[in-house]
């Protein structure tokens, strides 16, 4: 399938090994989309128009469906079979596949699905990242971690990044900020030595400056008490002066 596909209704589908990214208009719902290329993108047509009966879990539900992408990483904290995010175009995205008005549970994964990470240091102050690292929070088997050379050359700051997922990153001297690097995992080469299905994920480091501790102040009833101490001395003083 290409990009743009234009007024169909298109339901229990299974679509794999395509570079679909999004629908003009039409209705796309209750479908598989695995190993493919790109996330969903589009308008509301990528859900049903109208709530439907499925089955989850040996649950009956009633509610708007959308489609089961494997590359997908949300959560059901409610466990009915429907992801708590949006996926794209996909307001309802299902938690596996979909198969005769049943969400079946979620497969194993067959291909790597790399997740953005997040990372914390200060002004000045080497940040240590040890292995998982990055690849601690990514789905699925892969071949071979590869770091993207375009994204690191371009870092605020030094990078060392390392084939276990960990790395050590430098910050300017002084500088605070954002920066970011991206980085592939894949699953396999193929005969002609190229990588397939590939999954890429941005990682992104903000680099802040220390927190100034801020002294506490005495509570009402600790000032009031230190405010007593005092005007009781003063008075000892100066009846003692007085006498």
């Amino acid at each position: 399938m290409t990009d743009g596909s234009t007024g169909t209704i298109v339901t229990e589908c299974t679509f794999s090994q395509n570079f679909v990214n999004g629908f003009d208009s039409g209705a796309f719902y209750c479908n598989n989309f695995v190993q493919n290329k790109y996330d969903p993108w589009g308008g509301p047509e990528c859900s049903s128009p109208d709530p439907i009966d499925y089955y989850y879990g040996g649950v009956k539900y009633t509610g708007h469906v959308g489609n089961y992408w494997d590359l997908y990483t949300g959560l059901d904290t409610d466990s009915n079979g429907i992801g708590d995010t949006p996926f794209g175009c996909d307001a309802y995205p299902l938690m596996g596949p979909w198969e005769d008005g049943v969400i079946l549970p979620p497969p194993e994964l067959g291909r790597p699905i790399a997740v953005n990470d997040e990372y914390v240091t200060l002004q000045d102050q080497l940040l240590v990242v040890p292995a998982p690292g990055i690849v601690g929070n990514d789905k699925g088997p892969y071949y071979m971690l590869t770091y993207d050379p375009v994204s690191i050359q371009f870092m605020k700051g030094d990078l060392e990044p390392h084939g276990d997922g960990s790395f050590l990153y430098t910050p300017p001297p002084g500088w605070t900020g954002m920066t970011h690097f991206s980085y592939c995992l894949s699953m396999y080469p193929d005969s002609g030595g190229e990588m397939l299905l590939e999954s890429c994920a941005l990682v992104t480091i903000h680099v802040k400056k220390p927190s100034v501790p801020v002294p506490e102040l005495p509570s009402a009833g600790v000032a009031l008490a230190m405010a007593a101490g005092i005007w009781g001395v003063s008075a000892l003083l100066r009846c003692r002066r007085d006498s």
